[in-house]
């Protein structure tokens, strides 16, 4: 079966909030890297300041912008967008560790700014795993503290430990309230808009179908009261009354026809009795004998399996009449392990069967029907032995 290339408005409205995210991250690293670049200027000139000054500095800084401007450009690529934005808020979290070095790591004034990157993690990105990226980051400042060789106060560490803690567990239950709300009206928006799509499908079938009705049905209907005139004014020896029946004849199976395929717009459609009723006008017109059985498993199907099934029904019968000069049709229908198999067996000729269908236009558009529904048409045939259709639909 191919894969369906149907979107998913869900994931589109995700992508789209990813992407203007994105944007406002963008901005918000763009600010904290012109506050470094600011304090590297200030700091060749002040060494009060304790910022690094040196090169390696200054090609991390470099580094950061292009990075995040290299996101920015390519935050609409759909393969590697995401990608690119994990990659450079690692670089910017190890830029953020390194800037703090001058100033004892977890002591550093610059680790107020730990919480915008977890802020920025969380933003775009719901993984706890790659949540934990900046989480760490305060241990391995704790950890680089002590270890530097300075012997800290205790408290003081413990502190400090605790402060940076509880910001990133703040900004991360606020931002998780924020974000759940967010998907859940997101989800409701996406439930109604499929709601007032399908709704606005269901105004235009009703006025598809009463466009339908009232343009050729009025002029099917035209035509039998004309041949009907017809019959009535001319010589009943004249010889053309067989010809005005069969013209009467098929204009009453096209409005059988319209009415059908009028039903199948409707919400309502009942898939067993248009089967039902297809039958009992063919058995009534043309004389024949046509069973139905178990055609209610028909219900279990989806609306566009249903109208399948009928059109294969209406095909199957009108080729038994043509060409199988059958006594009895039967339309067959059960259920078998999830499998909706579906049936149409004459007794008449029967023909022999071939794999070139070029010319048996009613078969290929049987074949065709079948295979847009997920199912599958076999035929069975044989000179003098009848003729069985069977679809088989899963359910």
């Amino acid at each position: 079966m191919r894969r369906s290339t149907k979107k998913n408005p869900f994931r589109i409205r995700l992508q789209k909030s990813f992407l203007f995210r994105a944007q406002a991250i963008f901005f918000g690293r763009l600010a904290i890297y012109c506050f470094y670049f600011l304090l590297f200027i200030l700091s060749l000139t002040n060494s009060v300041i304790k910022f690094p000054h040196n090169t390696s500095t200054f090609l991390f800084i470099f580094s950061g912008f292009t990075g995040a401007f290299f996101c920015f450009k390519f935050k609409n690529h759909k393969k590697y967008g995401r990608w690119f934005h994990l990659v450079t808020l690692f670089l910017d979290l190890f830029i953020h560790i390194y800037i703090t070095k001058n100033s004892h790591y977890l002591f550093s004034p610059f680790m107020a700014l730990h919480p915008l990157f977890t802020l920025m993690f969380l933003v775009l990105f719901h993984n706890p795993l790659i949540i934990s990226a900046p989480l760490l980051a305060v241990p391995i400042a704790t950890f680089m503290t002590l270890w530097g060789g300075s012997d800290p106060p205790f408290v003081a560490v413990l502190s400090h430990l605790l402060l940076f803690c509880t910001l990133d567990a703040l900004s991360i239950f606020f931002i998780q309230l924020v974000q759940s709300r967010e998907q859940r009206l997101m989800h409701s928006l996406v439930k109604i808009e499929k709601k007032l799509r399908d709704l606005a499908i269901l105004k235009e079938r009703q006025r598809f179908a009463q466009d339908f009705h009232d343009g050729i049905g009025a002029q099917l209907t035209s035509v039998i009261m004309q041949v009907d005139y017809m019959q009535l004014a001319l010589d009943p020896n004249l010889g053309i009354h067989a010809d005005l029946n069969e013209i009467k004849t098929g204009a009453l199976a096209s409005i059988d026809d319209m009415r059908r395929s009028i039903a199948f717009l409707r919400e309502d459609f009942d898939v067993a009795e248009q089967v039902a009723l297809l039958c009992e006008n063919m058995r009534d017109r043309h004389h024949i004998r046509i069973e139905t059985f178990g055609i209610y498993h028909l219900a279990d199907l989806k609306p566009e399996q249903q109208v399948a099934c009928c059109r294969v029904v209406q095909e199957g019968l009108m080729n038994a009449l043509k060409h199988a000069q059958a006594s009895l049709i039967t339309v067959r229908c059960v259920r078998d392990h999830g499998i909706i198999k579906l049936s149409i067996e004459d007794n008449g000729l029967g023909f022999a069967l071939d794999t070139n269908r070029r010319h048996h236009y009613g078969l290929t558009n049987m074949h065709d029907r079948a295979r847009q529904i997920g199912g599958a048409l076999a035929i069975v045939s044989e000179l003098n032995c009848g003729t069985q259709v069977e679809l088989s639909v899963p359910c």
